[in-house]
């Protein structure tokens, strides 16, 4: 099996080559969308354990801007740490004229959905009880 960095390469990889190849963009503006697409994909899972540990009993805050601080600021770390990553830019720049890896985009698009369905019902749990 491969490692976690190894699989985060990959759906860089992949991401990457839809933005360059499919939308035609740069190398500098692909690399940004690539960056800010999979920061959102993983962000969509902080947020959803910040949405239920904030909107439980236990730890009931409240916030006036929750998609300040539940989504904007994760995205916004997940995303400086993705597109600041000199190694795996150098990787997927280096990588990049390779065939798209059918598994990992549909591996992706998997993650990408459920994580998208799980965090719609957290947000409605976290709209019920604040």
């Amino acid at each position: 099996m491969r490692n976690q960095s190894t699989w985060l390469k990959e759906v860089l990889l992949y991401n990457f080559q839809y933005f360059s190849r499919r939308l035609h963009e740069s190398d500098d503006v692909a690399w940004f969308s690539t960056s800010g697409f999979v920061a959102l994909a993983i962000t969509l899972n902080i947020s959803t354990v910040l949405f239920l540990a904030i909107g439980h009993e236990w730890l009931k805050v409240e916030i006036a801007n929750p998609g300040y601080v539940l989504i904007g600021i994760p995205w916004l770390m997940v995303f400086l740490l993705l597109f600041f990553n000199q190694r795996n830019k150098r990787y997927v720049l280096s990588k990049r004229g390779g065939a798209i890896n059918q598994r990992v985009r549909l591996y992706f698009w998997i993650y990408y959905l459920i994580s998208m369905v799980i965090y719609a019902f957290s947000m409605s749990f976290y709209s019920q009880v604040t």
